[in-house]
């Protein structure tokens, strides 16, 4: 890299580079030095974990560690470092979670750029909540050498289905079994299946964004969470009218939830909470949207140049365990210009999880 003009003194430099030790190293420039430092830093490997998979299990075989549960699981690491190990060997790392793991792993010579797969033994404490994640941590050597520690989180027991929806049975132009739709204002056209755009092919059910006054709204049948633990997610795509900076949104759409027989709330003023693909912004209130004011979905869906599918996330509010709930997602559009619209597939919604042992 290029010079550095300091002050004199005494400075600690050191130097990194990914694949390669660390180098420190003490200059003490005087008034008007004029100083080369040259440096030559070791390659090292550098291990990091790709994927993790059980392979066995003491319970129920549900391809996760449960409490109580003796497993054995495979860690894939892969080598971005570079230089080969030569005997790297792999060994788990105890904690108050992961008790009496097994001996160590032995991936021995990894090259440059390549994985392996190794077995880890252990049993997960009965003291960890069944559906909360575990951290394993994977302390490497290579011929004496400390390489350090990878780790990765894996979830424990299997997640619960509470309900579910792919549109791909439901004739096109329909709604499945149970599901209502609706319209107010002066909007003619509403949400109904289509094969034009989908994640998991061939269908989603889809709402076009129109320059008419009203919303359009989807609603599923009502179906029970049983915990407080309750997700719900799905593949969201939408193009819906703004400025081209998106510094004015005018047409959009909103989620909302309706628990046991109370009224219909957005679903984070009810108390829920994305973890991805949330709201991107404030509808405006200029051209009589009925949304207008309230954030949701708008623009462009997506970081890229055209529209595309992201998975939206969101924890459903706590209040919801041991009732009946319904969501309902609404498409609010003003008598301005007009876009392609909204579409959703893949819809699931969690509760807990479940384990065998």
């Amino acid at each position: 890299f290029g010079p550095l003009e300091v002050l004199p003194g005494t400075y600690p430099l050191t130097i990194r580079a990914t694949g390669y030790e660390p180098a420190t190293f003490t200059v003490t420039p005087a008034n008007g030095d004029n100083l080369v430092q040259n440096i030559s830093l070791r390659p090292v490997p550098v291990l990091r974990s790709i994927a993790a998979a059980v392979s066995s299990e003491s319970c129920l075989a549900n391809a996760a560690p449960d409490p109580g549960e003796r497993v054995t699981v495979s860690i894939l690491l892969q080598n971005g470092g570079a230089i080969a190990t030569q005997e790297l060997v792999a060994e788990l790392v105890e904690t108050s979670s992961v008790i009496a793991p097994g001996g160590p792993a032995n991936y021995g010579a990894l090259p440059v750029g390549g994985t392996m797969t190794g077995l880890f033994s252990f049993t997960l404490s009965s003291t960890v909540a069944c559906g909360d994640p575990i951290t394993l941590t994977i302390r490497l050597r290579d011929t004496g050498r400390d390489l350090g520690s990878v780790s990765l989180v894996m979830p424990t027991g299997t997640e619960k289905i509470a309900f579910h929806e792919n549109f791909d049975r439901v004739p096109l132009a329909g709604l499945p079994l149970r599901w209502t739709r609706s319209t107010t204002g002066t909007r003619d056209r509403n949400w109904m299946i289509s094969a034009k755009r989908s994640e998991s092919s061939p269908k989603a059910v889809f709402a076009p964004d129109v320059n008419q006054v009203g919303t359009s709204e989807l609603v599923t049948p009502a179906f029970l969470i049983g915990s407080s633990s309750g997700r719900v997610t799905f593949q969201n795509w939408y193009e819906f009218e703004s400025t081209f900076l998106r510094n004015r949104l005018y047409d959009g759409s909103v989620l909302e939830i309706k628990i046991g027989d109370g009224e219909w709330s957005d679903i984070i003023a009810a108390g829920g909470v994305f973890e991805s693909g949330g709201y991107d912004g404030q509808l405006d209130a200029c051209c009589q949207n009925p949304l207008a004011g309230r954030r949701g979905w708008s623009g462009r869906s997506g970081i890229n140049a055209t529209a595309e599918f992201i998975t939206t996330a969101v924890k459903l509010p706590v209040t919801a365990a041991g009732r009946l709930i319904q969501l309902r997602w609404r498409v609010g559009t003003d008598i301005g210009g007009l876009r392609e619209g909204q579409y959703i597939d893949d819809i699931t919604v969690t509760d807990g999880a479940a384990c065998g042992c």
